[in-house]
Order: C-alpha cells, then structure tokens, then sequence
C-alpha cells in the first residue's frame, strides 16, 4: 500500500470516527490541495459533492452541512463525538488528571476540561489536586520567609524596628522547650520533610508570640515551637490558632 493509500485509509476512519459517515459519504482526498488537507465528500441526502477541509478533524468546526439540501452532522463539535474522546472521558473518571488524559490522547488540556464540564463528568481528583497544590506553594512561599535563620529574624528586626537576640535559634529553643508545639500542643517531627527546601507540615519552626510585623521582639521572651502548618495558620495574629 502507498503512501496516498495509507492516506486515504487514515483520514476515512477519522470520517468514521467522528460519526459523519452517517450522513455523509467521504469519496477521497483531494491532492492538488495544500497536502491533501482537502476531502471529496457526497451528501447522502441529495446526492451533491463538495469539498471540506481537514479543519474538521481538528475541533475547529462545530457540524458538516450541506449547502444544497441543508442536511447537517448534528449538533455539537465534530471532534467532541469522536471515539477518542469517549476512551479519554473514560481514562479521566478512572481517576486521572486533565493533564495526564490530554497526553495519552492526544488532546490539549483546555479541550479535555471542556469535554468534562460538557458532560458533568468528574473524578473528584484533579481539582482538589490543583487547590492542594496551590495551597501547598502558598504556604512555602510565606513559610520561606520565616524559616529559622538569624539573617532573615535579624531583617526583620531592622525592618520593624524590634528587639532581636542573636543567641535565639530553632536548635536551642527545641533544647529549651521541647518539641511539642505551643499552638496545637502536638508533638513536632524533625523528619517531615514532605514540602520543598526540607520543611514539612509537622516541622519545628520558631513563632514569635507577638509578631514582628507588631514590634515583637526576636528574644527569648517572644518566643516558642510550633508546627510550620500552625505557624503559617497563625499568621500575624497575636492569639494562639489551633491547627
């Protein structure tokens, strides 16, 4: 089989696929065009032939119609009827992300998030993914800031114009206090290393009672363990907020 052949065969189980085949009769490709993108196309309905573009095959058009008798694909894009997409709306309610269904099928991302709010469909997965994520960058940001180094407590201090103690750090403060966290009275983890540069949820972080931004000093006086999560949960606030 040549290559026109395989050509042919290729974008006539496309033609197919997208359910036009119902209607309309795909009688070949016409190759004087760009590449062939062109097709030769009879209507089923009153027997006229035209020619289409390949556009249909790329979600660009919404239905095939005839312009001699009106007969028409239906309702609906072209490329959201074909069976591909009803393999990646499978694969995605399976539990599967938007952006891991378009790369097995060959779709774009926006294209799959439109064939799920299309059909109602959801894998109770994805969203809540991207919310986590969003959420966990969030907090590393802000938790970037206030991790236990006397360079960044020593800015601040000169930022706010509060009292700073070069002797306190994190490691002295679990040697004074212990691990447990001031916050939500559980006990820390120094291995909890499941956020980026090794900090993690459950990790030791120094909390300044009163906060810097409102003049509290980084002395001893001001300050106590907690969680990294509880720390980023409290904020600016004064009063203690329980994870």
């Amino acid at each position: 089989m040549d290559r026109r052949s395989v050509g042919e065969e290729l974008y006539r189980q496309k033609f197919v696929a997208f359910g036009l085949a119902e209607q309309f009769e795909f009688l070949g490709r016409d190759w004087t065009s760009d590449h062939g993108r062109k097709m030769f196309v009879r209507c089923r309905a009153c027997g006229s032939e035209f020619t289409i573009w390949d556009e249909v095959f790329k979600g660009r058009q919404k239905n095939l119609y005839c312009k001699e008798c009106g007969a028409s694909s239906g309702d609906g894009r072209i490329k959201a009827r074909s069976k591909d997409v009803d393999a990646a709306m499978i694969f995605y309610v399976e539990g599967h992300s938007v952006k891991e269904t378009a790369a097995r099928y060959g779709f774009s991302c926006s294209d799959i998030n439109n064939y799920v709010k299309r059909r109602g469909l959801s894998n109770g997965k994805d969203w809540h993914e991207a919310g986590c994520e969003a959420n966990r960058l969030k907090a590393v940001k802000t938790l970037r800031k206030c991790r236990c180094k006397g360079r960044t407590h020593r800015f601040r201090a000169n930022k706010y114009g509060c009292e700073y103690d070069p002797t306190v750090n994190l490691k002295r403060l679990i040697e004074k206090n212990g691990l447990r966290c001031a916050l939500c009275g559980k006990m820390c983890d120094l291995n909890d290393h499941s956020w980026r540069n090794g900090i993690g949820p459950l990790y030791p972080t120094i909390d300044h009672i009163i906060p810097m931004v409102k003049h509290g000093g980084h002395v001893w006086s001001n300050v106590q363990v907690a969680h990294a999560v509880c720390n980023y949960k409290k904020g600016v606030n004064v009063e203690e907020v329980g994870a």
